[in-house]
Order: C-alpha cells, then structure tokens, then sequence
C-alpha cells in the first residue's frame, strides 16, 4: 500500500474543512437575521437583514412618514429606535426576540397620521421638533396629551 495522498483524498478534506467553516458560520451568524427600527418622528421603518452574516439595509415609507415628508419646511434626520423585534433564524429552528415595551408614541403610524393632521402648523412644528430632540420626559408629555387629545376626538 501507497502511504501518499491522492489528489481526491486533498480535495475531499478540503471539502470537509470548507463544510466545517460553512456549517461555523451558519451557526454564529445565523442563516438569517431581520431587527427591525422605527423614526420617532415619523413613524419610518428601517430593516437590517442579514444573510450569512452579509448585511442589508432597507428603509420603509408609510402613510404618516410620506404625510411628514411633504410639509412645507420640516425636513428631519432619522431618529431609530429599535422596535421591539430580532428575528434569527438558523437551518433548522427560529428564535425570535421581542420587547414588550413600544419605544414609539403609537403602535400604528396611521394614529400619529390622524394626531398630526388634528394640529396647526405651529403646534406640528413644535411637536415634530420634540419628537426630534427632546427629552424622554418631554416626549412622554407629549404622548399623553396625544392620546387625550385622540380619546376626546372619538
């Protein structure tokens, strides 16, 4: 017997390492991860994906954020916040992640359409602006006053 390699047991090992790093890599990045964030001020979603650790960002408009977008003179940067949702999945299970805590003023941006379209245009100015850059306490006052202001409306 011939106590040398052949070229198919070098190309079968190789094989075996690149499925181990493979099979490494699934396991530490997950096959797939989706978080999820949201504009304080105008209720935007921002997507990060990743697939095999590549990432991807997408950005979502939506009625409220189309509605701000458009408004004479309110031009705003980002402000994320992460909405509450990490999903990860891996080859054979998903493991998902979720914060019971709403880190935007409404759960649906069609209700943050309906309070800004109820102000003048001052108060959408000063409103925007401390959704924007103001305190926590700050826009805690203001989701209190935009949900009496919302419940009276009905």
């Amino acid at each position: 017997m011939e106590d040398r390699i052949t070229k198919w047991q070098w190309a079968g090992l190789f094989l075996l390492i690149l499925a181990i790093c493979f099979v490494s890599v699934v396991y530490h990045f997950g096959w797939h991860s989706s978080t999820t964030y949201s504009c304080v001020v105008c209720q935007s979603e921002l997507k990060e994906d990743r697939w095999l650790g590549v990432p991807r960002r997408q950005e979502l408009e939506n009625d409220c954020s189309r509605w701000i977008n458009q408004q004479k003179g309110f031009n705003h940067p980002h402000v994320w916040v992460w909405s509450g949702l990490r999903e990860i999945e891996y080859p054979l299970w998903i493991v998902g992640f979720e914060s019971g805590a709403v880190p935007t003023l409404w759960r649906e941006p069609s209700q943050q359409l309906t309070f800004m379209q109820s102000l003048s245009p001052d108060e959408l100015e000063t409103f925007l602006t401390t959704l924007q850059s103001g305190t926590q306490n700050e826009k805690e006052r203001l989701w209190q006053e935009a949900n009496e202001k919302l419940s009276v409306s009905k």
